[in-house]
């Protein structure tokens, strides 16, 4: 059997691509641990349409070259450098997590990326990546990027992953109007005013932030489930205004208030950890207090809350507790 007839390879702790092989129909190259492996030339002469390498420590790509493969997994590979990467004319997924990158470059021109991933780098401009118009899903957390505006043209992002980098500004995020998830939690955020652009919004995730205000969410009437925890909001009435949200996370917010949730039978979770919270229910719900952290559809978590005030005139609220808390 040729090596050009291969579709499918396992490679593991060797260095000749005629060791350990295995033929399948699915196109699969799976290289993983072999820490002799420095060039991938050998690509360009197999039949590769998935090609996943996991903690090869020596590998480039600046022999490599492929027309036929569609999907690249490079992770755990301590990879500082993607120069040769661009011969990869095929690629529309691209996932170079956990590794050493500090320059996008090289992506530059992949104009048929749809999925790129560069979670836990060391990136800090996305410049490189705003003409890839193309990309719909992007994963690039744990980074060290502080604003947006650069990826601004990328109006067909469906999913944005941004959590724990270091962004202050959301500016250019509002031209990304066709956004369905996005995470942003631990981040240095203070304003939302952006997202009220993106009014697609399912699921939204900004938790621990510096954010005092989410009024302008009133836009988005798309929004389903959001997470806002860890940061200093005393206001959330605007979830009364959102048709079509059925659950939001309130943990530790800084400053006490009466805030007020009309719930309804589209509400079907609430989970909140030490937060000062008054509810109102209209419908009937099922309030149990729990010290675990799962949430179950359908009910309403309250967990280790203080200055916890119901409305018990309503007399289809059933409220479980302990004994210790019946009494009261």
């Amino acid at each position: 059997m040729k090596q050009t007839e291969l579709e499918l390879a396992e490679i593991q702790n060797n260095y000749y691509v005629k060791h350990q092989v295995r033929i399948s129909p699915d196109g699969v190259l799976k290289i993983k641990r072999d820490y002799a492996l420095k060039d991938l030339a050998f690509i360009s002469r197999l039949n590769v349409q998935i090609l996943f390498i996991s903690r090869c420590h020596n590998i480039s790509f600046e022999n490599i070259s492929s027309k036929s493969c569609e999907d690249i997994t490079v992770k755990y590979c301590k990879l500082k450098s993607l120069t040769g990467i661009s011969q990869l004319s095929a690629l529309n997924y691209l996932n170079l997590s956990f590794d050493k990158l500090n320059d996008l470059g090289p992506l530059q021109n992949m104009y048929f990326l749809e999925t790129l991933n560069v979670e836990f780098n060391e990136i800090s401009d996305l410049s490189p990546l705003s003409k890839l118009t193309k990309l719909k899903d992007l994963y690039i957390q744990n980074n060290k990027i502080t604003n947006l505006y650069n990826i601004r043209n990328l109006s067909r992002l469906l999913t944005l992953y941004a959590g724990d980098n270091k962004i202050s500004d959301l500016n250019g995020i509002q031209h990304m109007k066709n956004l369905k998830y996005l995470q942003l939690h631990n981040n240095q955020i203070t304003d939302i005013s952006p997202l009220q652009e993106c009014r697609l919004l399912e699921y939204l995730l900004i938790n621990d932030n510096q954010i005092t205000n989410i009024t302008p969410l009133q836009h988005n009437a798309q929004l389903m489930y959001m997470s806002i925890e860890l940061n200093f909001i005393t206001d959330i009435q605007v979830i009364n205004q959102l048709q079509n949200f059925s659950g939001f996370r309130l943990e530790n917010q800084q400053q006490p208030s009466p805030n007020q949730i009309q719930t309804s039978t589209r509400m079907k979770t609430i989970f909140t950890v030490r937060s000062h919270l008054e509810i109102i229910p209209q419908k009937r719900m099922l309030i149990r207090e729990r010290l675990s952290s799962s949430i179950h559809k359908g009910e309403l978590l309250i967990d280790a809350i203080t200055n916890v005030q119901l409305n018990l005139s309503d007399k289809l609220l059933q409220v479980f507790g302990t004994a210790e808390h019946a009494s009261q």
